[in-house]
C-alpha cells in the first residue's frame, strides 16, 4: 500500500500485473503527458486533445488517435486484422474500419505504404521529442 499512497501523492495511479495491454497503454500515455513529453514546446508537436497522437503524415494532417497508433504498431509487426482485434479486444470489422480511417490520415491505400509512412512519421516525433 506504500506504493499506491506516494503514487496517489505524486497524481499518478499504480497499475496492476494483470491489466490489459490497453489499459497498460492508456496509464503509459497519462504519465507521458503529465511529463510533458508528448506536450512538446513547438506547437506542431502538441496533440489536440489526450485522444490524439502526435502522429502524423505531414504537417497540417489530422494526427492518428492513439488506437490507431496502436493498430498501426501492430500492423508494422505484421499482425492482421483479426490478429490485431483478437489482441486489443475488438471486432476484426472495427480493426478495419480503423485501418480505412488510418488509410485517409496517411493519404495512402495499402498497407505496405500505411506502415512506411506510419514508420516514419513515428520516427520524426521520436527524433523532435529527443532534440
Amino acid at each position: 500500500e506504500g506504493i499506491r499512497a506516494r503514487a496517489a501523492q505524486s497524481g499518478y495511479s499504480v497499475v496492476e500485473k494483470t491489466c490489459s495491454q490497453s489499459a497498460l497503454a492508456h496509464e503509459i500515455e497519462a504519465v507521458l503527458f503529465k511529463s510533458g513529453i508528448l506536450n512538446g514546446s513547438s506547437s506542431d508537436s502538441v496533440p489536440a486533445n489526450e485522444h490524439q497522437s502526435n502522429i502524423v503524415a505531414y504537417p497540417g494532417a489530422k494526427p492518428l488517435t492513439w488506437r490507431q497508433v496502436e493498430i498501426m504498431r501492430m500492423t508494422a509487426e505484421g499482425l492482421s486484422a483479426k490478429m490485431v482485434a483478437q489482441r486489443i479486444g475488438l471486432s476484426p470489422e472495427t480493426v478495419r474500419g480503423h485501418i480505412r480511417e488510418i488509410f485517409k490520415r496517411l493519404e495512402v491505400s495499402n498497407k505496405a505504404q500505411a506502415v512506411n509512412v506510419f514508420l516514419k512519421a513515428e520516427r520524426s516525433v521520436k527524433m523532435k521529442l529527443n532534440d
